[in-house]
């Protein structure tokens, strides 16, 4: 056995010198080949350089290692047995295999018997080809995100053939799908990015209202800036559903939407024996667009459009959305930011016309911020808007379409001042004028008339007779006439005035805390309009301004001390009410108006509470609550309890609570309760266990029967389902997307 030490660097200088005749005569610039081993050999005559035992063989970020290698420093192929590992360039993922063929110039090889990672992955393979641009095409393949040894694998995908390009896809022929060692799907080709969450999910489940439903959806990346969701979608009690979503965005953050439609011949659209007034059609759809779009740090474009096929269909498939909006809104409104003033257009359109709304088609508006008048005393605000409004009922409501071009001007000054070192003055003057193309006249007529009944009385002696009456009724008849244009006027005085006051406590249980106390007043005098609420059309707030004579009278509270170095605010609360001396709100004329409250406590990160309420001083009773808490405990728990409460309305309690999040096991329970009815609206939770390379949940939910305001009773509807999803691919994790 020759020095090893001797042929490492004997063969390194040769070979680094590029001395060979051969290689100076393929390359004008040679990147070295570098070996190394226990054992070199080197055959000048055929150009081989022959090495064993702990061997590495090396070009540029190419590492070749393994028990025995051969390598032709002409052809530059290489020949490796044993423990094979492989680097194809600096940086990348290895593979490891039991023998390999490779070319260092043309970057192509096969390695037999081969495993590695890329991206998320591990496969394996009997054999794999490494293509000249980079891609790998492997036989008989089986790969999964799985940390766990192969025989304890949780999941995994076995293919007869496997394209990939590292780091950025793989596609699959004859996929088929394991559980363990269970086989449970296959798939004829799938393909998956790496870096977009590409792939299949599937969500079995059951529900008394849908029957047993499986939903599934396929995402693909059509390229960098655009995805598809095809869904597929089956619901024993009411069919075979299809979708489509089209998703946009830009890598850069300026822009991003969707584009869907879906689909279901509904077997059962609703129940005739709970609603025999409903008459939807077995066809039901919809038709959604989203996109935002940001202009530079200055403007952006909003649009949104959905178009259903009836006005149950987002409650019965797409339950999320109908609770964050019962009813669709539709608009293009773009939006541009000045300095000192912000303008927008905007259209907004009715698409169905089983809602009432309200179109704006379209409106424009300015509004300039609070600024200096040059160099005076003085300052400006002001809003102005100006467009064409139409409110639109639904066909079967008694109300009358109405419509009216309207401009609204609405301007102040204010003169901001200080007296004493710390109090604050800021008289201020307004006008507000209002035109409206189209205007209403309501006309009252009284009209007595005398109504005559008969009455059917059975005499002692059984005949019967019939005895007449007559009754004098006054009944007041309204009608309303179009009355053409008008310019409303309304002037505005007043002033507010308020001073802060603080106050450093040290030594208490939070240390240092710094409370800071500022009381307000709002004075504002507005005379009676020129033209009065009740001959206007009733589109918006502006058209319910009319005279007011009130002060709003409050004091803020503020609690501050310093977490970490920085300011950290513990509360926030806001007090106030109304003095009314005249107001057409304040039609008795008593004066003090109710109590507001708003408040944000934040003792920690991880505990928050918002509340805001109002009460009734007359009544000596809450008319309005509406609390939140929410609470995190890092790997304990998290979790949220709502309050809304109104007066002789609701009473509604929501709490929702998750156990150990993000340990082996999540545990959530939730539900809501309506006191005002004594009734559990909605009650569930999930079990959810946390693997390697997945999550399984399994989840129930309970809503208890009731009869609604319109007397049709609604019967005990039950749901179970079952998620799983990789935790490599979140972005494909199963959702409650659709209502089952």
């Amino acid at each position: 056995m020759r020095d090893m030490t001797l042929s490492v660097i004997l063969v390194s200088v040769i070979l680094s010198l590029g001395v060979l005749p051969e290689v100076q005569a393929q390359e004008s610039v040679t990147i070295p080949i570098e070996a190394e081993a226990d054992e070199l050999e080197y055959d000048r005559a055929g150009g081989w350089v022959h090495a064993r035992g702990n061997v590495t063989i090396k070009k540029g970020g190419q590492i070749l290692k393994a028990d025995t290698v051969r390598v032709n420093t002409t052809t530059e192929d290489a020949y490796a047995e044993g423990n094979v590992w492989f680097q194809p360039a600096e940086g990348a993922k290895p593979w490891t295999g039991e023998s390999a063929e490779y070319n260092f110039k043309t970057r192509e090889g096969i390695v037999t018997e081969l495993s590695g990672m890329s991206g998320p992955f591990t496969i394996d393979s009997d054999e794999n080809a490494k293509q000249s641009d980079g891609s790998y095409v492997a036989r008989e393949v089986s790969l999964t995100t799985c940390t766990n040894s192969a025989a304890h694998r949780h999941y995994g995908v076995r293919a007869s053939k496997l394209t990939l390009i590292p780091d950025e896809y793989l596609k699959c022929r004859h996929a088929r799908f394991y559980a363990g060692r269970i086989p449970i799907f296959y798939l004829p080709y799938f393909k998956t990015d790496f870096d977009s969450g590409t792939g299949w999910h599937f969500e079995p489940g059951y529900s008394s209202d849908m029957g047993a439903f499986l939903l599934s959806s396929y995402r693909q990346k059509f390229n960098s800036t655009l995805k598809g969701d095809t869904h597929l979608d089956y619901r024993a009690e009411r069919g075979v559903a299809f979708g489509q979503d089209v998703l946009w965005s830009d890598p850069g953050n300026t822009y991003e939407g969707m584009l869907s439609g879906y689909y279901i011949d509904d077997d059962k659209p609703f129940d005739e024996a709970d609603d025999e007034t409903k008459d939807i059609k077995n066809e039901r759809y919809r038709f959604h667009v989203d996109h935002s779009h940001a202009f530079g740090d200055r403007s952006y474009l909003l649009v949104n459009a959905d178009y259903v096929s009836d006005e149950d269909l987002l409650e019965d498939f797409f339950e999320d959305d109908f609770r964050s909006i019962r009813q669709p809104d539709n608009y293009l409104v773009y939006t541009y930011r000045g300095d000192d003033y912000t303008a927008s257009l905007q259209a907004r359109k009715r698409l169905n016309d089983f809602y009432s709304d309200l179109d704006r088609m379209p409106e424009g508006s300015i509004d300039f911020q609070r600024r200096r008048l040059g160099h005076t005393a003085f300052y400006y605000e002001g809003r102005t808007s100006v467009g064409y409004l139409e409110k639109l009922f639904t066909d079967d409501s008694n109300d009358e379409d109405y419509s009216s071009f309207r401009f609204d001007t609405a301007n102040q000054i204010y003169m901001p001042q200080k007296y004493f070192g710390f109090l604050n003055v800021i008289p201020r003057a307004g006008y507000r004028g209002t035109y409206y193309s189209d205007t209403v006249r309501t006309e009252s007529e009284t009209v007595i008339e005398d109504v005559t009944t008969e009455t059917f009385v059975i005499n002692a002696n059984g005949t019967t007779s019939t005895v007449t009456s007559v009754e004098t009724q006054t009944n007041i008849v309204t009608q309303s006439f179009n009355n053409g244009a008008e310019m409303r006027s309304l002037f505005e005085l007043g002033f507010d005035v308020s001073f802060k006051a603080f106050k450093l406590w040290e030594g208490g249980v939070v240390t240092p805390l710094r409370h800071v106390v500022e009381p307000y007043a709002k004075y504002t005098f507005v005379p009676e309009p020129s033209v009065g609420q009740e001959d206007l059309y009733q589109f918006d707030r502006v058209d319910t301004l009319g005279e007011q004579h009130n002060v709003r009278l409050g004091v803020q509270n503020r609690w501050q001390t310093k977490r970490g170095g920085s300011a950290w605010q513990l509360a926030d609360v806001d007090v106030w009410t109304w003095y009314r001396f005249s107001d057409e709100y304040d039609e008795d004329g008593d004066g003090l108006d109710d109590i507001f409250l708003d408040a944000d406590v934040m003792p920690n990160r991880s505990l928050r509470l918002d509340f805001d309420g109002r009460y009734d001083t007359e009544e000596s009773e809450l008319v309005v609550v509406n609390s939140r808490l929410r609470f995190l405990r890092q790997g304990l728990w998290r979790g949220s309890l709502e309050h809304r409460f109104r007066k002789d309305d609701s009473n509604l309690i929501a709490s929702d609570v998750t156990l150990f999040p993000h340990r082996n096991w999540d545990v959530n329970v939730f539900g809501r309760y309506e006191f005002e009815e004594s009734r559990m609206e909605e009650v569930g939770g999930y079990l959810q266990r946390n693997l390697d390379c997945m999550k399984l949940r399994l989840g129930v939910m309970h809503r208890p029967g009731y009869t609604t305001e319109s007397g049709s009773d609604r019967d005990d509807e039950w749901r179970a389902r079952i998620e799983f999803w990789l935790t490599a691919f979140p972005e494909v994790g199963l959702s409650a997307r659709y209502k089952q």
